[in-house]
């Protein structure tokens, strides 16, 4: 008796476990934003869905399905990426301070905690989140 009932909680934790993994996966989202005075550009993906905003002389707005694979890419990027250090990754350039580069951020939300890159020039991110920025980007071409 004592083994099963040792063998139902030892299960149900691991249920619970599995269950938790699911959830942080399901609220997990990258945004991707680049902006400049009359300009910007906002990029988010969620597994299954990526959402397109720019703005300028006009505004749009798209969204659209995402394959698994291509989710799936995105999630293998984000792995290489240590979060609580985005912060503090150093931007490569300064462009955006005198305007020639629009100044972009990556966010990464994964449950109910934020994670937010340091400022830098759009189309040179630091080297850690170039594989996953590429990536986000090239999803979000496809939307446009």
């Amino acid at each position: 008796m004592k083994y099963v009932l040792l063998y139902i909680l030892s299960f149900s934790s691991l249920l619970g476990s599995a269950q938790q993994t699911t959830e942080e996966e399901e609220s997990l989202s990258i945004i991707y934003e680049a902006m400049t005075r009359g300009s910007s550009f906002h990029c988010a993906v969620t597994k299954g869905r990526i959402s397109v905003k720019s703005s300028g002389k006009t505004i749009t707005m798209e969204t659209r399905a995402i394959a698994k694979k291509d989710w799936q890419e995105v999630e293998q990027q984000l792995k290489t990426v240590l979060l609580e250090h985005i912060g503090n990754l150093e931007a490569p350039s300064a462009e955006s301070q005198t305007d020639r580069a629009r100044i972009a951020t990556l966010k990464v939300k994964r449950g109910d905690k934020i994670f937010e890159s340091a400022p830098f020039d759009e189309g040179n991110p630091p080297k850690e989140l170039k594989p996953l920025i590429d990536k986000i980007l090239a999803l979000a071409e496809t939307v446009e």
